[in-house]
């Protein structure tokens, strides 16, 4: 019996929460204030009729997960209404217009990084937003911005900025803000930007947002990571100024600019279509020094672009010109089934294009062979030289041959194991009569013997080794003969002998004198 009533217990105390949990609902400004403050976790706040509001805050307030259903209706602030979304989940959802006119919905985070607590908004398809900025991740004295997150699939029309986090955030652990795809951000006003990424945070674009302004996309710190969408600056000019707090760049689809908080940016653009009289703008219009600049890196793995951004594609990346624009694009290698013969070029390839090639005869080869002696017989540094294998390489469109002239071509031939004996390696060029024309440099690089040229025809792998030169023999000093030899002793000798004659002398001499 016991064992039953605590199990009944356990089950009401995981049922409570939920039973708690309800719908509530708001027609007037009072009765949505006093909703927000009775609320629990879990409980949704339906409009149930337009309130305009008349206090200068509506907040959101408190650890717990609330939403709120516009319900087809409308919340309008008094000119200086700011709507404040602080700790907890919040969701904005139903089709509604939330008007903040002079102000702005803003989402305060975190001092401490260690903090467990969150702060999430999150905007459905259906909700509006207009004000003078739409939503501001803001930084401060009394409130940090760790843990927080936007996840916005609405609209926004601000008349200055669309959504911004402000240059105060620089802990590492930024605000995470996720443009969905539904998302429609437009700044109105002459000079304004969609999305200004003041603050250190992380901003993640989705395939199918739409982001639009002066410019479309500013970063001065953090990270933006663009994987689709539409982003467009409007304005017709230019125009980039030193700014310690604010926008400096009008006229870019997006513009990279470091702040003087000099903090590092990371831009990787991998998809979307971005216009603007410069669509992607790069500049260390505050003149920080170039140690801080370094820190700035941009890298587009694709996208459209409405100019040139060729200096900003990622390795094996290209920019290939369209009737669209500019489309950045993974540089295409084309490639035998065999494995045998590979071409790349510097400039984008169509993607129908196939490689076609055709090795030639043993005849043909033989024939290419004894052109090639005929042009190593006077080289006196080479020797061992064969012709060891020759192709026609061509591009072709699956119908026809496509002209591959005036580029930048890496071409690579494999080569059997046993000719990969040789010192080096060349590769010759024929023309169309079969005369050898041409004498290209090459390497051996994992079996492959790779070259670059600027043109497509016949080409054939010659092998070589080096002549060894031989040393300059040093000549053996001489070795004295037999009659240098006697000549040696005999002056010896008189040498020898002169010698005691002297000394005999002097013997006699003392022997006197005594």
């Amino acid at each position: 019996m016991k064992k039953k009533l605590l199990f009944l217990v356990a089950a009401l105390a995981l049922f409570v929460p939920s039973v708690m949990a309800a719908e509530k609902t708001a027609g007037t400004e009072e009765e949505l204030t006093k909703a927000l403050s009775e609320a629990v976790t879990g409980d949704t706040i339906k409009l149930t009729d337009d309130i305009t509001f008349s206090s200068d805050y509506i907040r959101f307030k408190g650890e717990k997960e609330l939403t709120l259903d516009f319900n087809n209706h409308n919340l309008t602030g008094n000119g200086e209404t700011t709507l404040i979304v602080e700790n907890g989940v919040v969701t904005f959802t139903g089709k509604g217009t939330l008007d903040v006119k002079d102000s702005y919905v803003n989402v305060w985070g975190h001092e401490e990084s260690t903090s467990k607590k969150k702060t999430v908004l999150n905007v459905d398809k259906d909700v509006t937003i207009l004000g003078s900025t739409g939503i501001a991740i803001f930084y401060d004295v009394k409130h940090g911005a760790y843990n927080t997150e936007v996840n916005f699939a609405g609209t926004i029309k601000a008349t200055k900025i669309g959504i911004t986090t402000n240059g105060e955030i620089l802990n590492e652990n930024g605000p995470v803000v996720n443009i969905k795809k539904s998302a429609t951000i437009t700044a109105t006003g002459e000079n304004g930007t969609g999305i200004y990424c003041a603050g250190n945070g992380t901003y993640n674009i989705e395939e199918g947002a739409t982001i639009t302004g002066g410019t479309g996309i500013e970063v001065r710190a953090g990270k933006l990571n663009v994987k689709g969408g539409t982003i467009t600056g409007t304005a017709k000019k230019l125009v980039s100024e030193a700014n310690d707090g604010g926008c400096t760049t009008i006229g870019a689809g997006i513009a990279v600019v470091q702040h003087t908080t000099q903090l590092p940016i990371e831009v990787n653009i991998t998809s979307g279509t971005i216009t603007g009289a410069e669509a992607l703008y790069v500049n260390n219009t505050q003149g920080n020094p170039a140690e801080d600049w370094a820190k700035v890196k941009v890298v587009a793995e694709g996208g459209v672009f409405s100019t040139d951004v060729t200096k900003y594609t990622a390795d094996k990346y290209v920019v290939k010109k369209t009737t669209n624009g500019y489309e950045v694009v993974e540089n295409k290698i084309l490639e035998t089934k065999d494995e045998k013969v590979s071409f790349e070029s510097d400039k984008a390839l169509d993607s129908d294009l196939k490689l076609e090639v055709t090795e030639k005869s043993k005849e043909e080869v033989t024939k290419g062979n004894e052109k090639v002696a005929e042009k190593y017989k006077e080289e006196k540094k080479v020797k061992d030289v064969k012709l060891i294998s020759l192709y026609d390489i061509n591009v072709t469109d699956g119908i026809q041959v496509v002209p591959m002239e005036d580029g930048k071509f890496t071409i690579a031939i494999a080569i059997p194991e046993s000719e990969q004996k040789y010192d080096a390696y060349k590769v010759v060029y024929f023309d169309e009569e079969g005369k050898l024309v041409e004498t290209l440099e090459a390497k051996l690089v994992d079996g492959k013997v790779v070259f670059t040229t600027s043109h497509l025809s016949t080409y054939g792998v010659v092998g070589y080794n080096n002549v060894t030169e031989t040393p300059t023999e040093t000549k053996p000093e001489k070795n004295p003969g037999t009659a240098d030899i006697n000549l040696a002793l005999i002056i010896g000798a008189i040498v020898i002998s002169a010698a005691g004659v002297v000394i005999t002398s002097k013997k006699i001499s003392a022997k006197v004198t005594r």
